[in-house]
C-alpha cells in the first residue's frame, strides 16, 4: 500500500536527515487559513436521517370562496406534490506511514512506543489535518458548487450541491422554484442596485419574512460599501451599517461556498435543508502492519422543503435568456 500522505522530503533535504531535540512543538506548524464549515452548519435546518432519499411533498391549494347563492356549488382542493432530497455516499480513504517521519526534524511527532496509533503523528493526521481538510474541501468545493459523479474522484463530485438543486428546481416543472430576470451580471457599482431590484421582484407578502439573500462574500462586502458611500445614510462608523434590505426583514448572507460566484438565491432557514444519516468525522482507525488506515463514510443531502419558497436569478440557473411567467424575456447578455 503506498504511502501518499505524509511527505517530509523537503523537511530532510533543508534540515538534515536526523532528529534535533531542540524544544520543537505543535506551534511550528504553519499553514495557511482553511475555511471551517459554514453554509450549512449556520443557515440550514439540520435532519438526521437513515433515509437514503428523504420525501416529503408540497401542497398547492385552490381558492375557496365566492359569492353567495342558495345552491351547493363546491369550489376549492388539495394538490400534493412530490419533493425529494436524495443523500449522497462520501468517503474518505487515508493511509499513512507514521515511522515515514523518522529520523527527521519532524521526530518530534512519532512516540515513545511501538503503538503507533497513540503517536502524536497520527492524532495529528486524523484530529487536524483530516476533520479541517474535510470541512474546508466540503465548504468551498462541494455545499454550494458540487455535481455529484458517482465516477468522479473529487470533493466537487462527491454531492449534488445547492446550485445543482437551484437549476434542477427551475426546471421543474410541477414546483418549480420562483426565477427572477433581469437582473445583471454584479459589479462593484451596481450590486446595491440590482439586489434591491430582485428583493422588489419578490412577493410583497414575504416582506416581513425573515429571508435570507445568499451571495458570495465579495459581494456582502461591495453591498455594504455601497451603503457606506450612500448619503442618504447617516453612520459614525462602519460597525453601524447594516446587511438588511431597506423596509422588509431581509438580510444579505455572504457564504464562502458561493466564493468566486455572481450567484444570488433567498430563502429561510427553515427551508434550507441539511441532511445528514451520521457524523461524518466518525472514522475508523486501523493498524496494518507499520502503516496507519483511516477509513470514514457518510451520507449527505442539501435540499429545499417547499420550492414555492425559493427565489434566484435567472443567470444563477442558466436561464437568463429564457421566457418569464409574464412571457417576457430576460435582458439580454
Amino acid at each position: 500500500m503506498p504511502n501518499t500522505n505524509i511527505n517530509v522530503d523537503l523537511i530532510v533535504q533543508e534540515y538534515g536527515r536526523f532528529y534535533e531535540k531542540s524544544g520543537q512543538g505543535m506551534d511550528r506548524l504553519k499553514r495557511a487559513l482553511l475555511q471551517p464549515a459554514k453554509t450549512l452548519e449556520t443557515y440550514a435546518t439540520h435532519i438526521n436521517t437513515s433515509d437514503d432519499i428523504y420525501k416529503m411533498s408540497n401542497e398547492e391549494w385552490e381558492d375557496v370562496p365566492q359569492p353567495y347563492r342558495v345552491q351547493f356549488e363546491p369550489k376549492g382542493g388539495i394538490r400534493f406534490l412530490p419533493n425529494k432530497i436524495e443523500l449522497n455516499h462520501i468517503k474518505i480513504d487515508a493511509t499513512f506511514t507514521p515511522a515515514g517521519i523518522y529520523p527527521s526534524w519532524m521526530a518530534f511527532l512519532a512516540g515513545g512506543q511501538n503503538k503507533i496509533e497513540n503517536w502524536p503523528i497520527t492524532r495529528y493526521f486524523v484530529e487536524v489535518y483530516l476533520k479541517k481538510k474535510i470541512d474546508n474541501d466540503r465548504e468551498l468545493k462541494a455545499v454550494y458548487k458540487g455535481v455529484r459523479d458517482d465516477n468522479g474522484t473529487t470533493p466537487q463530485t462527491c454531492m449534488d450541491g445547492i446550485r445543482k438543486k437551484l437549476i434542477d428546481g427551475a426546471a421543474n416543472a410541477e414546483c418549480p422554484i420562483n426565477v427572477i430576470h433581469g437582473i445583471s451580471d454584479f459589479t462593484e457599482s451596481n450590486i446595491f442596485d440590482e439586489i434591491e431590484a430582485y428583493d422588489r421582484e419578490i412577493d410583497d407578502l414575504y416582506d416581513g419574512e425573515n429571508l435570507i439573500h445568499f451571495v458570495s462574500p465579495k459581494w456582502l462586502r461591495a453591498m455594504r460599501t455601497a451603503k457606506r458611500a450612500a448619503s442618504y445614510y447617516f453612520i459614525n462608523s462602519p460597525d453601524q451599517i447594516t446587511d438588511d434590505i431597506d423596509f422588509t426583514k431581509h438580510v444579505i448572507c455572504g457564504l464562502p461556498s458561493m466564493k468566486g460566484t455572481n450567484d444570488i438565491f433567498t430563502t429561510m432557514k427553515e427551508n434550507l435543508l441539511w441532511l445528514t444519516n451520521r457524523n461524518k468525522f466518525d472514522f475508523d482507525i486501523q493498524k496494518e502492519n507499520r502503516q496507519i488506515k483511516v477509513l470514514g463514510d457518510w451520507m449527505e443531502g442539501v435540499g429545499f422543503g417547499c420550492n414555492a419558497m425559493v427565489w434566484t436569478s435567472a443567470r444563477t440557473v442558466g436561464q437568463e435568456d429564457a421566457c418569464c411567467s409574464c412571457g417576457l424575456y430576460g435582458e439580454p447578455e
